[in-house]
């Protein structure tokens, strides 16, 4: 396993997925200025990837991996 592999425990055989900030509010059904709120406030939320000098994502799994306890915790 390399090393970034490691870091963001994604098997080997899956493809990592970069997602804009749109899709990150489909998926959390968060506001746009929510979403960057959280990245400062929360700091179990995924980091953002920077993918050209004024574009940034998400890891896809990385948001899913975060909502996952939150749907296991409803009541």
């Amino acid at each position: 396993m390399d090393k970034q592999q490691s870091q963001t425990n994604e098997p080997a055989n899956e493809e990592v997925q970069i997602i804009r900030v749109g899709e990150v509010m489909k998926l959390t059904g968060f506001s746009r200025s929510s979403v960057y709120r959280l990245e400062t406030t929360d700091e179990n939320f995924p980091k953002k990837v920077q993918i050209g000098p004024k574009a940034v994502g998400w890891i896809k799994q990385e948001i899913l991996n975060w909502l996952s306890p939150k749907i296991e915790n409803r009541k």
